[in-house]
This record gives structure tokens, sequence and C-alpha cells, in this order.
């Protein structure tokens, strides 16, 4: 088939490009996380079911202050909620924003525009 596609010059998909250089090599198929971890956990002869995953995660999260919080809306658990660094910042520099009005800012726009003829 892909010498077909080559023929043609119509590009191959990213899993046809695996296959055919997984053919080349002689190498497996990649297989499935799932069995992965359940090789990976005959190696070391423990359980699957004892196979570090989101306790490990959620220590990380809390030895580096990325505590995460579910949100309701999104539903995902590792998403981490900025809102309450967000407010503590408008707190301490203020609430300022790109679109803010301001008179000197206006009457230099005013002036600028003037001398340009704008």
């Amino acid at each position: 088939r892909s010498s077909d596609l080559k023929k043609f010059n119509v590009p191959l998909s990213n899993e046809d490009k695996k296959a055919e250089r997984a053919e080349k090599f002689g190498m497996v198929q990649p297989v499935s996380t799932g069995t992965k971890l359940e090789e990976r956990a005959k190696r070391f002869n423990i359980k699957a079911s004892e196979m570090p995953g989101d306790s490990r995660l959620k220590q990380r999260q809390e030895r580096f202050g990325m505590v995460a919080k579910p949100l309701a809306a999104e539903g995902n658990p590792y998403k981490v909620d900025n809102r309450e660094r967000v407010r503590k910042r408008k707190e301490r520099f203020g609430a300022t924003s790109s679109g803010a009005v301001n008179p000197e800012t206006d009457a230099k726009k005013k002036k600028r525009a003037e001398r340009f003829g704008l």
C-alpha cells in the first residue's frame, strides 16, 4: 500500500509511517499502554493495582505547591484553579487592562493625530 501511495506522491499518515518503519527494521508494533503497565508490573514483581499513579501525582503537586482543585465546570481534577492567584495579583498591582482609559494618554493621542493629520 505505501509503495502505491509513494508512486502518486500521496503523503503517508503517521500510523502508516510508523508501521512501515517497524516493518523495515523488524520491530514489533507498539502495544497499548494498559499492556505495557501489566508487563512492567510483572518485571518488578508488583501488582498492577499497586503501580504509582494518581497518588504519586498528587504528592508531587503538593510538594511543589500546585495542589489541583477540581473545577466543577470542567471536571478536570488536574487543572489548577488560578482564580485565587489572579485575585491576589489584582489586589497587589491593581486592576489594569490594555483598554483602560487614561486622560493623559487620550490627550497625547489627540496631539499625535493632529500632528500627523489622522
